[in-house]
């Protein structure tokens, strides 16, 4: 199927997708037209709104107004255009803030013009995913605003939290295969939108542990507050000795919150017809990605070192993407890859223990 971009447009969405995200533009790049641009798409517009969230250094209030005019304009198709201008000028009044996110909200006028090229029925089977994932977060921002950066305080408020951040993309991709995939249908279709959102929270709380010094840095703590009381501990403890046995408790305990998501996110993964191969391989690769990373974090005190990066490498990506290009089209099969990895995941939580 021809794409429904122009040239332009399609060049453009195709590499801000592979500056913006390593693991989706993998995942995306495996999936069959319409749904690789549609996906692709709403993955930018879903990074914009994620980029006016996260960019601390601009002031709260700034950005909560510019989340709530994105809810109430971003998707209207009379106002998308000015809407995405005045995301593109509220960036470019910060020249400081650089990275390829910002640059992403400084081209957003190219990603909505993508957005409006898209099959209407995609279109509105975007817009309340994305319309809640903007409402919910200005509410983040203003809670942020509320005191000295962002803290959580329970495991309940984390999974609120990473809801609106990524629960909301899985009710999003659902909405998508439900509208793409002809053999979604009846209980099958039912059984995916019963995990939709544990899709989202297993791959969300996972980026939550990679990225938890970076945020710290900022001003931001994702790590709930009774979580850290639990173990008697306080910040500056668990970032001053990562090491510590506390310290790795921690992050066990978060892994195990996680593990919970990552295993309905199989089944959110096995609930895609067998006769959608790439959509199955989209939704698999990071979930794989996600226990390998999981398994690094234990295994190492770099998810609490500001000195070491949490990344997976190069080779362990090749090797995983190979396995599920393998695995993709058998339950049996790809149950069983999943149980490798999450088995890799329990040994170094028994390890910790």
């Amino acid at each position: 199927m021809t794409s429904p971009l122009s040239p332009e447009l399609l060049d453009y969405t195709r590499q801000a997708l592979e500056r913006v995200s390593r693991t989706f533009a993998l995942g995306i790049s495996k999936l069959r037209d319409p749904l690789r641009d549609e996906i692709g798409v709403a993955y930018l517009i879903c990074r914009v709104l994620d980029t006016i969230e996260d960019t601390t250094d601009i002031p709260a209030q700034a950005r909560i107004d510019l989340l709530k005019r994105s809810h109430a304009e971003l998707l209207t198709q009379s106002q998308t255009l000015t809407c995405a201008e005045a995301i593109k000028t509220f960036f470019k009044e910060f020249p400081g803030i650089s990275g390829d996110d910002v640059e992403l909200c400084r081209n957003a006028g190219l990603v909505m013009q993508a957005w409006l090229a898209l099959d209407s029925r995609a279109r509105l089977a975007m817009q309340p995913p994305i319309l809640e994932m903007a409402a919910g977060m200005a509410q983040t921002v203003e809670r942020e605003m509320q005191g000295e950066g962002l803290q959580l305080r329970s495991a309940e408020d984390l999974d609120r939290y990473c809801y609106y951040v990524a629960g909301t993309v899985g009710k999003l991709l659902t909405r998508l295969f439900a509208l793409r995939l002809d053999g979604l249908r009846g209980d099958a279709l039912t059984g995916l939108e019963s995990r939709a959102v544990d899709f989202g929270l297993g791959l969300q709380i996972t980026n939550v542990i990679k990225g938890i010094t970076g945020d710290f840095q900022r001003g931001i703590v994702y790590f709930p507050e009774d979580m850290l009381r639990g173990l008697g501990l306080d910040l500056d403890q668990l970032f001053g000795d990562p090491s510590s046995p506390q310290a790795q408790a921690a992050i066990a305990m978060m892994a195990r919150h996680t593990l919970k998501y990552l295993d309905s996110a199989l089944d959110y993964t096995l609930a895609i017809p067998a006769d959608a191969p790439d959509v199955r391989e989209f939704c698999a690769l990071p979930l794989l990605f996600a226990l390998r990373t999981l398994e690094y974090a234990l295994r190492t005190p770099a998810a609490l070192n500001a000195s070491e990066e949490l990344k997976i490498t190069r080779a362990e990506v090749y090797a995983l993407t190979e396995a599920v290009e393998s695995a993709k089209a058998s339950d049996v099969v790809l149950r069983e890859l999943f149980a490798q990895e999450r088995a890799r995941v329990d040994a170094q939580l028994a390890a910790s223990m």
